[in-house]
């Protein structure tokens, strides 16, 4: 019992961190067209396997999880800098319409708006 449990925990383990070098990499390179394929090639498993441990771990699929990870990244930005919201965009690997449907999306208002909320 107590081999199955430590297997279970390592395969668990593994899991972890297959999907935790895949989100490093995706973070390291929010800027640009990220791929499952790609995403999954960093974590040496098939796009399904990928799929499946990114999805246990993160609860997002990958798509979305990017997704989030760039409106964050854009909220700091909007927060920190007077980039013209373009230029977030562009930073954060997005469209100028992408980075403004999918952030009204996640955070309920526009990136101007959140920028005059949230600037000192």
């Amino acid at each position: 019992m107590l081999n199955v449990s430590a297997e279970v925990f390592r395969r668990r383990a593994s899991q972890a961190m297959t999907s935790s070098n895949a989100m490093r990499y995706a973070l390291d390179n929010l800027h640009r067209r990220l791929t499952v394929d790609e995403l999954a090639g960093v974590a040496h498993l098939s796009v399904r396997q990928f799929e499946r441990r990114f999805v246990d771990a993160t609860g997002l699929p990958p798509g979305r999880w990017i997704t989030h990870q760039r409106i964050r990244a854009g909220a700091v930005l909007l927060e920190s800098a007077d980039h013209p919201i373009d230029a977030v965009a562009d930073r954060v690997g997005l469209t100028v319409a992408g980075f403004r449907h999918h952030f009204r999306e996640t955070m309920g208002i526009s990136p101007s708006t959140y920028r005059r909320l949230f600037r000192p």
